[in-house]
């Protein structure tokens, strides 16, 4: 079974497939923890939406080298999660 060409555009993404169609995703940077940035987080919708148009998936299994290293600090996106989960659960600020 060949690769995808998508299995090469993400630099954070270590893809591997086996001939059942069971999927393998590894997200990490450089090879070790994953520091999970904004370009990290848009680069992993743009490639799951590619998985899921890709057929020959029959089975997807999410693995993470060490989970997150360090998450990119930006005051506006977390003030923008506090918003959305007080809107979503009313009282539970």
């Amino acid at each position: 079974m060949s690769k995808p060409a998508y299995f090469s555009n993400y630099p954070s993404i270590r893809f591997e497939r086996d001939a059942a169609g069971v999927l393998v995703m590894s997200l990490h940077s450089n090879g070790g923890p994953l520091t999970f940035t904004a370009a990290e987080h848009e680069s992993f919708v743009d490639a799951f939406y590619e998985v899921g148009r890709d057929r020959t998936t029959t089975v997807l299994i999410l693995t993470v080298a060490r989970w997150f290293a360090q998450l990119e600090a930006r005051p506006a996106f977390h003030r923008g999660v506090a918003r959305t989960s007080a809107l979503a659960h009313p009282g539970k600020e």
